[in-house]
């Protein structure tokens, strides 16, 4: 089976089960609340470990109630945080307003928005693939995922690629820069919508 490791945003979320989104300046009452570990980065590392891979997390987080808790999670579910660096600063976090079938999120970056190739020692990665999710989020990383991915692949390593969903609208500015990262990876893993996003004009 092959080691794998994720380099991306660890987070913390807070989930509400609503049978409506309030009014502006108006409250409802949640039917469920639940807190978990986030982040797609984090999320990946959480399912391979459950699935018995071997995986290892890079990321950062605060040194705060929240960071403890989302590393406290993962390392009971065997994953390798090692490689995620506590700072003096926030953990990002996110609320997902679940309203039926539909979900809507509020995300904080906290350190995932600085998070970049500098906080990243590669000779720690010890792994046949490595997943680099959440391009649009990870301000601090989104100029060097080519660079990146040209370092991972010079050591033998493959890479798998997840944009996810851009909060700015994809942008062109934010956008254009992936046809440059994406004939370097070796697996491409976005949805349909954000795969439509991403090509524009060029096709879907």
């Amino acid at each position: 089976m092959p080691k794998i490791a994720t380099i991306g945003d660890v987070n913390v979320d807070l989930i509400a089960r609503i049978d409506q989104m309030p009014d502006l300046g108006k409250q409802v009452v949640t039917r469920d609340f639940q807190t978990h570990g986030g982040g797609c980065s984090a999320n990946f590392s959480l399912q391979c470990a459950r699935l018995g891979v071997d995986v290892q997390l890079f990321g950062k987080v605060g040194d705060d109630v929240f960071g403890t808790f989302v590393l406290v999670e993962l390392e009971d579910n065997k994953v390798d945080t090692r490689n995620v660096r506590l700072t003096d600063r926030k953990t990002g976090v996110t609320i997902a307003m679940v309203e039926g079938i539909e979900r809507s999120f509020v995300t904080f970056r906290g350190e995932n928005a600085t998070y970049s190739i500098n906080d990243i020692d590669l000779s720690k990665i010890d792994a046949d693939i490595v997943h680099l999710p959440s391009y649009f989020l990870l301000d601090g990383l989104r100029n060097d995922y080519a660079h990146l991915i040209d370092l991972l692949h010079a050591a033998g390593i493959k890479v798998s690629f997840d944009t996810g969903w851009d909060p700015r609208g994809f942008q062109k500015a934010e956008v254009d820069p992936l046809f440059g990262i994406l004939p370097k990876v070796d697996v491409f893993l976005p949805n349909i919508d954000e795969a439509r996003n991403i090509l524009g004009d060029r096709g879907l």
